[in-house]
């Protein structure tokens, strides 16, 4: 399949069918995170912990996404889009299903790094099938669907059900209901994807970079450790230095080892080009944002404002529900207007959207909640 297509080899209704295998695995792994945050302060509670907890389950899923993103980019160009959709969903729901069983701490923190693993080999691919999926003139507003109305489908749904599920039956049962949604992505990708998409776009075989996948990831994996080191207290300062030292040093390596290569990981060069460089960086950004909420306003709904799991659930859905309402129309505006007037517009609301956030106090009503948070979703 090649990305760079500008007609589809799939008719009309087939590429539209295509795009829901992309949209199920947006749906979960989205769901999951909202799902997961609600759930979080009940998981602290269970297993006596304290937000450290909290901090490392999101900190083990983070290094290995970031890790793995790259490399599983370049394993789809390499084996095909499909057989990596496939594997994603098997690795996601059968460790899914393992942290719901998980007896202890660290138990939970190894199925989630498992479960990152399965999140990695869906999400990187899911821009890649819709590309090579849809002509030039259709791809804005598939992209709008299964990247934007569907992500915001998901974090609507996540923490509405996570609170839901966690009130009713315990926070296990997020775990379940993700293995079981990861289950149904594997047969929709079997029953649904192209032929195409389950060889490799290469003529010809290529070396799969090892070297430069291990230094990338260590060099990422090193420096968010030294960040999450480093908001302990005192004593942590030779441990976050050399993390911080290491993980330079194995990016260095990596930029320089790819520069080398006929058949690099990353094609260095494609930094050149502006609308690349800053439309990840926008992108970024705008994630780094988001999460940041993410993590900490279910805790502030649940133990600043004294909220049950359902009812904070509730509060947060106004952000990822505005998000979905606007996704599909921004993704049309996209094939007709500058998009990086859009997404300047966007970080733009979403910076006003967090002063607002910022003025909020336990005795803040429901009513405040729910703007600051719908504004942020408008600009997200």
């Amino acid at each position: 399949m090649t990305p760079s297509q500008d007609k589809s080899p799939l008719p009309r209704r087939n590429r539209w069918w295509s795009l829901s295998v992309a949209s199920i695995g947006t749906l979960i792994v989205t769901t999951d995170s909202g799902q997961l945050s609600i759930a979080l302060p009940a998981i602290i509670t269970e297993f006596n912990a304290d937000l450290t907890l909290a901090g490392w389950i999101a900190l083990v899923y983070a290094l290995m996404t970031a890790s793995l993103y790259l490399p599983c980019g370049r394993l789809s160009d390499l084996v095909g889009v499909g057989k990596l959709f496939m594997a994603g969903f098997v690795l996601y729901a059968l460790s899914s299903l393992a942290a719901g069983y998980a007896q202890g701490a660290g138990q939970l923190i190894f199925f989630r790094a498992l479960q990152a693993g399965g999140s990695a080999l869906i999400m990187a691919n899911n821009f890649a099938l819709v590309t090579a999926l849809f002509p030039r003139e259709e791809r804005g507003r598939a992209m709008g669907i299964a990247g934007g109305a569907i992500s915001a489908l998901g974090y609507s749904l996540g923490p509405v059900l996570g609170g839901l599920l966690t009130h009713g039956f315990g926070w296990r049962s997020n775990f379940y209901l993700s293995a079981a949604l990861a289950a149904a992505g594997f047969g929709a990708a079997r029953l649904l994807l192209p032929p195409e998409s389950f060889k490799g776009s290469s003529g010809r075989k290529e070396p799969f970079d090892l070297a430069g996948a291990l230094a990338f990831a260590l060099g990422i994996s090193l420096l968010l450790f030294a960040l999450m080191t480093a908001q302990k207290e005192t004593g942590q300062n030779l441990p976050v230095g050399l993390a911080l030292l290491g993980g330079t040093l194995a990016l260095g390596f990596f930029v320089w080892w790819e520069k080398r290569l006929s058949f690099p990981l990353l094609d260095l060069n494609l930094f050149r080009i502006p609308a690349f460089t800053l439309g990840n960086s926008a992108r970024g950004i705008s994630f780094i944002a988001m999460s940041v909420n993410n993590l900490l306003m279910p805790f502030f709904l649940q133990l600043a404002m004294g909220l049950d799991p359902m009812r904070a659930g509730i509060l947060v859905a106004p952000m990822p529900f505005a998000m979905a309402l606007l996704a599909p129309f921004t993704g049309w505006m996209s094939e007709r207007f500058l998009p990086e007037w859009l997404c300047s517009a966007g970080l733009a609301v979403t910076s006003v959207a967090f002063v607002f956030l910022g003025f909020l106090s336990p005795s803040s009503t429901s009513i405040e909640v729910v703007l600051g948070l719908a504004l942020l979703g408008v600009g997200m």
